[in-house]
């Protein structure tokens, strides 16, 4: 099974993301559905102990968070599973959190997904995922000419996902949210 750390946003911005979404949908476009708006902080095939890490998770959670960022840009991963994104202005303060999760989550499992590791991550919030090369044309184009960037966001929860399919196992808010 497949296990996504996701963080998500205040209800303001996931309004706007999902009415972005909505657009997609509407014009044939394969969103990715069964998910809050989000950025992934981590994947993994593998998980040690499902409970243990959501009672890790929640212990993460009673932190002060105060991470504020812009969804500032259209991009995509020229993957097989072609995804389309909006992705934030990283700034030190998100790369310094991804950095203590990773450490925090090594004892939760071993097997972290390398698109996450340190060097190579990129945070993102997918709006679209495996689509055709005629629907990633199309996202582009509706993105392109519907643009309503920046859209600022304030992290609020963390939570974890299995896919296939898309499935919320578990959500927390941060501490101050």
């Amino acid at each position: 099974m497949n296990y996504a750390i996701e963080l998500y946003f205040d209800d303001e911005s996931s309004r706007r993301i999902d009415t972005i979404r909505h657009l997609l949908e509407s014009n044939n476009v394969t969103v990715d559905i069964g998910t809050l708006p989000h950025i992934s902080l981590a994947g993994f095939t593998d998980v040690i102990d499902e409970n243990g890490l959501i009672g890790g998770i929640t212990n993460f959670s009673k932190r002060e968070m105060n991470l504020h960022l812009a969804l500032s840009s259209i991009g995509i991963f020229p993957t097989s599973e072609s995804v389309i994104f909006l992705a934030p202005k990283v700034t030190q303060q998100l790369l310094a959190f991804h950095r203590d999760f990773l450490q925090f989550m090594s004892k939760y499992s071993t097997d972290l997904n390398v698109y996450y590791n340190d060097d190579l991550w990129v945070p993102h919030c997918t709006l679209g995922i495996h689509m055709s090369d005629d629907e990633l044309i199309n996202a582009i184009r509706l993105l392109k000419n519907n643009n309503d960037l920046p859209i600022p966001v304030t992290i609020k929860k963390i939570g974890i996902l299995t896919f296939p399919p898309n499935k919320q196992v578990f959500v927390t808010n941060f501490l101050n949210a």
